[in-house]
Formats: structure tokens, C-alpha cells, sequence
């Protein structure tokens, strides 16, 4: 397979899980755009991490997308039930900052990047295969998850989110809950990518 073959099958991908991880939280109202910072924060912690501290790949994409639902986490504490309007304010703010904060941290290697990762496979032809099968999974897998989710309990509550907020509330739904829920989810997403 040719490089440029292999990064646009990697890259489209990525973009699948990103764009699920923008529709989630969505599905209740929300643009919750955190998760591309989070993306960011994940990626340069995978590199950093394996390139100085040698830590095994598994180990590695694990808390990555841990760290990114941590993230996620935190701030959805704050935000959960925030309005669509204040929810994409806060999410444009945390990219702007991790993007700074990247750009002018020598140890992240500055405006360039990382570079000189170390390969999972030792063959380069090896490595690109697997991590098209593994980021091919994880598409098949994360649509799993969100079609059984689309026909759950919280998707139909999410619907009513959606639909009207005040509307779910004296149904007795917690939009707080659902929108810390999504945006969680959302953001271990966006460390996943």
C-alpha cells in the first residue's frame, strides 16, 4: 500500500471517531467541540510517552483515551447542562489553549511537532497494517456502541434533551447527568482518535 493510500485510510478513520465524538453530545443539545483538545492532549501525551518514557503501545492508547475522558470529565462538571451556546464557547477556549500551550512547549517540540516516534512493528509495511486494523476496529466497535445506544433508554432520553430541555426535566429526566455522560464519552472519543 502507498504512504499517501495509508494516511488517507488512517486519517478518515480518525475523522469517524472524531465526528462521533462532536455527535453525541449533540444528540442532546450540545456542540461540544472539547473533544478536539482533547485529541491534542491525548496525541502529544501517546508521543511524548512513548518516545522518552518507552511506555508499551497498549499502555499508551489506554490512558490516552482515559486521560481525554478525564478531561472531559472535569469540565463537563461545569458545563453539563450549560447551553448549546456557552458549551461551544468553552470549547473553542480549551482548543485555543492547548494549541498554545503545544506550540510553545520546547519538550512538545514546539510549532513543529513531535517527531521520531517509535513504530509499533519494526516493519514499517507491519506497522501501517496495523494500525489501519486497529483503527478499523475501533470505527466498527464505537458504531456498535452508538447504534445500541441510538435505541437505549438514555438515546431516547437524549432525543427529548434534544427536542426540549424543560420538556425532559418534568419527565424527570436529568440533563445534567446526560449531558456530563455524553460529553465524558465524547472526550474519551476525542483521546481515542
Amino acid at each position: 500500500m502507498s504512504l499517501p493510500m495509508y494516511y488517507y485510510l488512517a486519517i478518515t478513520a480518525i475523522y469517524i471517531l472524531m465526528s462521533w465524538s462532536i455527535y453525541l453530545p449533540y444528540r442532546a443539545g450540545q456542540l461540544h467541540f472539547l473533544t478536539v483538545a482533547n485529541m491534542a492532549i491525548s496525541a502529544y501525551f501517546a508521543a511524548y510517552a512513548a518516545l522518552h518514557w518507552h511506555w508499551p503501545f497498549v499502555v499508551i492508547f489506554l490512558l490516552g483515551t482515559l486521560l481525554g475522558a478525564l478531561l472531559g470529565f472535569i469540565i463537563s462538571l461545569a458545563i453539563g447542562d450549560a447551553p448549546c451556546f456557552a458549551v461551544v464557547i468553552v470549547g473553542f477556549t480549551f482548543i485555543y489553549i492547548t494549541k498554545t500551550v503545544i506550540e510553545n512547549t520546547e519538550a512538545l517540540g514546539g510549532p513543529l511537532g513531535i517527531f521520531s516516534i517509535p513504530k509499533i512493528l519494526e516493519d514499517v509495511k507491519d506497522h501501517r497494517t496495523f494500525m489501519l486494523i486497529l483503527s478499523y476496529a475501533m470505527v466498527l466497535l464505537v458504531g456498535i456502541l452508538i447504534h445500541r445506544f441510538e435505541n437505549s433508554k438514555m438515546g431516547r432520553a437524549a432525543s427529548a434533551v434534544f427536542i426540549d430541555k424543560n420538556l425532559a426535566t418534568s419527565f424527570g429526566i436529568n440533563t445534567k447527568k446526560i449531558g456530563i455522560t455524553f460529553q465524558t464519552a465524547a472526550s474519551a472519543l476525542g483521546g481515542m482518535s
